[in-house]
């Protein structure tokens, strides 16, 4: 049996030797490994949101249940917390400057397609449904007789809305639900909405020329 006494900026630490506390301490230390990893990782940016804050959560429930001594729990937990609530705040601000491009990006649509009936078209920029959303905002009013489904890529994810106007929606049947669901099987997709406006996501990058296809088709006979 021993006593290590260590001396740290939350005061001292005493960690208590012998076998199950050998065990302990050598935990503590792994899961102190652990955080170090994550760490580094937050802090040279190169990290995919979903995959490093489910392992930031994996880790503070292990900690949470992990036999070993107090003062180094506390630590692991108070630095992965700190953590966590960076990655959201960071992933808030990347989604305002996501949203923004896509809008900008609709926007240009809107000028290139003035005069079109229909619209189906992929943003090239990184997507977002909020984006999307912002965007057709305006092409309501700049375009108020153009129908329109507007997709965007987020890595595999994929996001679209549709719009369809109400002068079309009655006097062609056109309803943008149904224009949706034509499609929204090819990409696993949940769905919502209305005649005149729909919203889903799904997830399957490598279906979009087939459902580009579809989506097409389906809206060029309505309109016939």
């Amino acid at each position: 049996f021993h006593v290590t006494i260590s001396y740290g900026s939350s005061g001292i630490n005493a960690e208590y030797g012998g076998t199950e506390a050998d065990t302990a301490v050598a935990r503590g230390l792994a899961l102190q490994a652990d955080a170090d990893k994550l760490s580094a990782e937050f802090s040279s940016g190169k990290y995919e949101y979903s995959n490093i804050i489910a392992q930031v959560n994996s880790l503070i429930q292990t900690n949470d249940k992990a036999v070993m001594p107090a003062w180094r729990k506390d630590k692991i937990r108070d630095e992965m917390s700190s953590m966590k609530a960076k990655l959201d705040k960071a992933k808030i601000e990347q989604e305002k400057v996501l949203v923004q491009q896509n809008a900008a990006e609709i926007n240009d649509i809107i000028a290139a397609k003035k005069g079109s009936t229909f619209l189906v078209e992929v943003l090239k920029t990184k997507g977002t449904s909020k984006g999307i959303s912002e965007g057709l905002k305006t092409m309501r009013k700049k375009l108020p007789e153009t129908a329109a489904v507007i997709f965007a890529a987020n890595g595999d994810d994929v996001f679209f809305h549709c719009l369809v106007p109400k002068k079309i929606s009655g006097a062609k049947g056109l309803r943008a639900d149904e224009w949706l669901a034509s499609f929204s099987d090819l990409l696993n997709a949940k769905c919502g909405g209305k005649d005149m406006y729909a919203q889903g996501s799904g997830c399957g990058v490598e279906s979009m020329p087939e459902v580009l296809k579809i989506a097409k088709q389906f809206v060029e006979t309505k309109l016939k």
